[in-house]
């Protein structure tokens, strides 16, 4: 079996996707075929950025122009690593996620995709999860427990930075904070996209006022399992880290130093981690992390770049293949659910003339 397994996250820096093949006799069994990222176009972006300015048919409008861009990255992604897919999963822009109302909504058309792709989709993985009382988030655990054996901790440094890890026999899985958004704001001030390698960072200092900010932060004191939205991020951290008019750098430099020790504080002793998604690149970051890690005889490692930047992607294929194959795809010890569930809506291909 073959998959498409398709992310765009928070941070808006491009889709992602993989083609993934898993043996038909044990789906723990499977191969990275090939992989690629398209950047999202700047109008999207912008538009993304902007939802909750948006009235309802404008966000319709965005929904049917994301889903067709998407189709159009899936065409042209077969064109140029020709594979025989089976089926896509796709995971949809998220644009709100509120487990207190039991809802999440990740923008994409399933009808649609599968319409214009001739290929069954699978998509609004989090919402059955959610229905039953857990977080829908973070989904990662699934791939983590069953195709990335042999850590004991697994971090994925996304726009939001997220960690699953088995102990006393029960996968606990939870969105720590906010990680590449806050990074990608401030660099942003700065001009520059992203703060690449953690240069900017490397150059400020630390301002303890925002660190005793980030550090007294609520969120931190909710016990898990938690998960955060976009918006929350925006206005709960980004928005009051920027009134306090600090120079961009040291804003960075400032919240790095507090990620870091907040990740180091999550982590036990003689254990190894795991590190993937684009925030594994942060060169600065790492090196902190991997020192404050060393303090409690613990490794940090980051895996060849293709798994580090398409793990997500990978994920969501295994997630949709799961689906199809009626298995539970959300565990319920880790989300806070009632019961284990099969996530996913499934979407056909168009009937063909003649049947």
């Amino acid at each position: 079996m073959t998959g498409l397994g398709i992310m765009s996250g928070s941070s808006l820096d491009g889709l992602d996707i993989a083609a993934v093949s898993f043996a038909r006799d044990n789906f723990k069994e499977w191969e990275l075929i090939s992989s690629n990222t398209f950047t999202l176009p700047e109008d999207l972006v912008i538009l993304f950025k902007q939802i909750d300015r948006l009235d309802i048919p404008a966000i319709l409008k965005l929904e049917s122009v994301f889903t067709k861009f998407i189709a159009q990255c899936i065409q042209s992604f077969i064109a140029a690593f020709p594979v025989n897919v089976d089926f896509i999963a796709v995971h949809g822009q998220t644009l709100i996620h509120l487990p207190e109302e039991q809802s999440s909504w990740q923008m994409v058309n399933g009808g649609m995709l599968a319409s214009l792709c001739d290929k069954t989709v699978v998509t609004d993985f989090r919402n059955q999860d959610m229905a039953l009382g857990g977080q829908g988030a973070p989904m990662a655990v699934i791939a983590d427990r069953d195709l990335f054996e042999g850590h004991d901790y697994y971090l994925n440094l996304g726009g939001i930075a997220n960690i699953s890890y088995l102990e006393n026999d029960i996968w606990h899985a939870f969105d720590l904070i906010p990680f590449n958004q806050v990074s990608n704001y401030f660099a942003g001030k700065s001009g520059l996209d992203y703060d690449r390698d953690g240069l900017l960072a490397r150059e400020g200092i630390i301002n303890n006022k925002m660190l005793d900010f980030c550090n007294a932060h609520p969120y931190l004191t909710i016990k898990a399992p938690k998960s955060l939205d976009n918006t929350q991020v925006k206005n709960d951290w980004i928005y009051p880290l920027d009134q306090m008019e600090i120079e961009s750098r040291d804003i960075l430099r400032s919240y790095i130093e507090f990620a870091s020790d907040e990740i180091a504080r999550t982590i036990r002793s003689n254990t190894c981690l795991l590190v993937t998604g684009g925030g594994a690149h942060h060169r600065y970051f790492t090196e902190l992390l991997s020192g404050k890690l060393a303090k409690k005889k613990s490794m940090l490692t980051v895996p060849e770049n293709v798994i580090a930047d398409y793990k997500e992607s990978i994920l969501m294929a295994y997630a949709g293949l799961l689906r199809l194959e009626n298995i539970p795809n959300f565990i319920s010890e880790a989300t806070g659910a009632k019961t284990d569930t099969i996530g996913g809506a499934v979407y056909l291909p168009p009937l063909k003339s003649g049947i």
